[in-house]
């Protein structure tokens, strides 16, 4: 969540020097990443345990630890694949919204600069 804003202006950085392409480029490259992780943390889920370890918490109140594993980070998955989604659509009509303004307008940095004012005026740091 803190690497959110980051990666934003980084964005539009790349979309400024690379293009359209560069941002598309990257974008699904963070999502094939981030899918790759999410495929290993599923996996790691689904494989069976060692028995010592699904009865290692008995005297602690759980039964049945693979269970309560699965539970605590099985419910993340979901939110997961709604923020692949959420961050894809977003980096898209983000780079074409921007790209559009910029040819509209026809000024350097326009989804940068703007970014940057929103930014530093939300933290105060903006002085107009």
């Amino acid at each position: 969540m803190i690497l959110w804003p980051v990666v934003f202006l980084m964005t539009d950085v790349v979309n400024e020097y690379y293009g359209r392409n560069g941002v598309r480029f990257l974008s699904f490259l963070a999502v094939a990443l981030i899918s790759y992780a999410f495929l290993i943390a599923w996996v790691v889920i689904q494989l069976s345990p060692a028995d010592w370890w699904v009865t290692s918490c008995q005297n602690q109140g759980v039964d049945n630890l693979q269970t309560a594993f699965a539970a605590i980070y099985g419910q993340g998955m979901w939110v997961i694949v709604g923020s692949l989604v959420a961050f894809l659509i977003g980096q898209l009509l983000d780079v074409a919204i921007f790209h559009r303004i910029r040819q509209v307008t026809g000024e350097p940095l326009t989804g940068l600069t703007t970014k940057k004012v929103l930014l530093l005026g939300a933290t105060g740091r903006c002085s107009s």
